[in-house]
């Protein structure tokens, strides 16, 4: 029964914000759904960064209110430049040409993803370049924000809706030079259930860096429809390198990579005992191959051969944190 509760729940969130957006206090309600999930995406990010880190929102890169951006948040090792998106996408028609046609027009129009990825691009090649000084809506100056190497700065969209699939593989839908990165996007519930996440392993910025770092580098060539199983994979193979270095492949990630988030929901918030997550190699078997020159290969989390790291040693992932403070917290009484 709970599958219909929540098709039912659903149903009416849906209905009711037609009903909203159709009636005489559209434009106030429109605006002040904006501005929520603005406030929900600073907060979730400061929970994941930690306290120590700091974020300006609301800020213009020129006096006059010239290029808003949501949100610019770092700490001294990692700076995002957030912009976030609480428009639902067309519903695609049922003729396949006809739909990739609003898809594709859904994703760059003013409230869609590109959009949202060329702010931040915009910013942060600013950033990347030189020291960046920001303004207020009221005209003040925001203290600078240092420059960042390029490699510590990533551009990310915050949704509010599940996009699936558009937004965890970009290459088909994102428009983009050579040599740009790649943004992250990801939904306001999977970003606060990242937050729950690294709260109860106490990570912050630096394991965020090591994911992004590597999330990026995998829209062309790992698929899944959904955000949390690159979040999962990451936890449970001490990282995504695994994946990110084969570019000859094509990889289909197993969907029961986002089981792990049930365990740690059940921990925080019902109070069960935390359970160990092993940490391994990935599982890669081969997929039936649909041409020639194609390979492609599912990933499983099945058990696989165990990675043995010192606990004094850095973490694989690539936080630069020693194991044991890093994913060395996920494997109680692990013997390295």
């Amino acid at each position: 029964m709970l599958f219909s509760y929540n098709a039912l729940l659903s149903g009416i969130l849906l209905k009711g914000e037609e009903a909203l957006i159709e009636s005489s206090i559209s434009e106030r309600y429109l605006r002040h759904r904006d501005k929520t999930l603005e406030k929900q995406v600073a907060a979730t990010f400061r929970r994941i960064l930690g306290k120590h880190s700091k974020s300006h929102r609301n800020v213009y890169e020129e006096l006059g209110r010239q290029y808003e951006h949501d949100l610019v948040t770092f700490t001294d090792n990692v700076c995002l430049f957030v912009e976030s998106k609480a428009s639902s996408m067309d519903e695609p028609f049922r003729d396949p040409e006809k739909s990739f046609t609003r898809i594709r027009r859904s994703f760059r129009s003013q409230s869609g993803i590109q959009k949202a990825y060329n702010q931040s691009l915009r910013i942060y090649n600013k950033l990347r370049d030189e020291g960046l000084v920001l303004f207020d809506k009221n005209g003040e100056l925001s203290p600078q924000i240092p420059k960042f190497k390029e490699d510590d700065a990533f551009c990310v969209c915050v949704t509010r809706d599940n996009f699936g699939p558009i937004a965890t593989f970009l290459s088909p839908l994102l428009s983009k030079e050579d040599g740009d990165p790649y943004p992250w996007v990801v939904n306001i519930l999977v970003l606060e259930q990242i937050a729950d996440t690294w709260e109860c392993f106490g990570w912050d910025g630096r394991q965020l860096k090591a994911l992004l770092s590597q999330r990026i580098l995998l829209h062309e060539n790992v698929f899944s429809d959904d955000e949390l199983d690159y979040i999962a994979a990451y936890i449970c193979h001490c990282g995504l390198h695994h994946l990110a270095k084969n570019k000859r492949m094509f990889f289909q990630l197993d969907p029961k990579y986002a089981l792990i988030f049930d365990q740690i929901y059940r921990h925080k918030y019902h109070g069960e005992p935390q359970k160990t997550i092993y940490l391994t190699r990935p599982a890669i078997s081969a997929l039936q191959e649909f041409s020639l020159t194609d390979r492609r290969a599912s990933v499983t989390n099945v058990p696989q051969e165990p990675i043995m790291v010192g606990r004094n040693e850095l973490c694989p992932c690539g936080s630069t944190v020693k194991f044991k403070r890093c994913h060395g917290r996920l494997e109680k009484g692990r013997k390295a």
